[in-house]
């Protein structure tokens, strides 16, 4: 009997040591991998941010390639004119000016074919309006005032402005049909584009002032906003429609004058 006691004791003890292994087993390979968790964790913690999400400098361009990136760019809600309009009536004349407004680097443009938003109650592309809502709250909230001035200009419109430049200038049309008032043309397409030759007839194009200054280009606002190769202006979609370092570009550079050509320009 005694024997038998002696017996279930031994086994007793074997079995508590045995379970004491298992226990301090498990304990061991349990631990490790708690540790790796959390080292994953730290380690997920430290690292930083994604390079994409990072601000990166906009690469800058040449005056070249600003004309590139408008002249390349294809937006909606715009249909190519084919024929040069009239602008004098007089059909030698319309012919010797757009002879002139070519050599100088104008090209036919796009007008505005649908519905036009506004800005100020002066019409312009829906899809500006917002990139340009922010551009002019940043420079708010930098202590830049920028206002907007005029947008999208019809055909007609031009027409009207041209020959009221024309005439201030002393232009004839017979004269200029003729070939002897050549620099009388040239000096105002040096400021206007003929009917049919401008940017703003698209409507994605926008002019823009200071109103603390007579001259745009001497404004605190142009100085802002072309900064850093006018980084302001391509974060929200614009670029300068007619920037300076080009000489064959149709009018002569005009720092007040943006075309948006969308965020989807490759700018970096």
């Amino acid at each position: 009997m005694d024997a038998q006691k002696q017996l279930i004791k031994i086994s007793l003890i074997l079995l508590a040591a045995f379970a004491l292994i298992v226990f301090v087993s498990s304990s061991q390979t349990d631990a490790p991998q708690l540790d790796e968790r959390a080292e994953e964790v730290v380690a997920e913690e430290s690292q930083p941010p994604s390079s994409e999400l990072l601000p990166t400098r906009l690469a800058d361009f040449t005056a070249q390639e600003f004309k590139d990136a408008y002249d390349n760019i294809s937006l909606p809600n715009i249909t190519p004119i084919i024929i040069a309009p009239e602008v004098t009536g007089n059909h030698d004349a319309d012919k010797r000016i757009s002879s002139i407004a070519l050599s100088r680097g104008y090209s036919l443009r796009h007008v505005a074919s649908g519905l036009l938003n506004k800005i100020d109650d002066k019409p312009v592309q829906e899809l500006l309006i917002k990139d340009w809502t922010d551009l002019k709250q940043r420079a708010k909230e930098e202590g830049v005032n920028i206002e907007f001035r005029s947008g999208y200009r019809s055909v007609e419109d031009q027409r009207e402005l041209f020959l009221d430049r024309l005439r201030s200038a002393g232009g004839i049309d017979s004269e200029i049909a003729a070939g002897r008032q050549d620099d009388v043309v040239d000096s105002v397409l040096r400021t206007t584009a003929p009917p049919g030759y401008s940017r703003h007839h698209g409507g994605y194009t926008i002019d823009v002032e200071d109103p603390g200054f007579a001259v745009f280009a001497e404004s605190s606002a142009y100085m802002w906003i072309s900064a850093n190769n006018f980084e302001k202006a391509k974060l929200h979609g614009f670029i300068p429609s007619y920037p300076e370092g080009l000489t064959n570009q149709g009018p002569n550079p005009e720092p007040w004058e943006f075309v948006w050509v969308s965020k989807g320009v490759t700018f970096e």
